[in-house]
Order: C-alpha cells, then structure tokens, then sequence
C-alpha cells in the first residue's frame, strides 16, 4: 500500500523494498558500486550470524 502511494518517497519505498527482499536486495543495491573488503567482511559475517 505504501509503495503505491504517491506521498510516500522513492528513497523510502527503496527501503521498504530492501527490507521485504533481505539481503538480496541490499545486493542488489550496489550493483556497480566499489566495495571495500573490511565492508564485505563485515556483511560475511552478518549473514552468517542470521543464518
């Protein structure tokens, strides 16, 4: 319902995306974008705390 709304914005329909798809979503995200290795680390470890 929120992400249909026109007075909700983008930047937080983005969020909502993000939390209704986990990780993935986050995934994809940063499609194209540099990661640094302590931050992919760091996301290594969070999902393997939640799995």
């Amino acid at each position: 319902m929120l992400l249909r709304s026109d007075k909700v914005y983008e930047k937080s329909k983005s969020r909502l995306r993000l939390v209704d798809c986990g990780y993935l979503g986050l995934i994809s995200l940063v499609q194209g974008v540099e990661i640094s290795g302590p931050t992919i680390k760091r996301f290594l470890e969070q999902v393997s705390f939640t799995g």
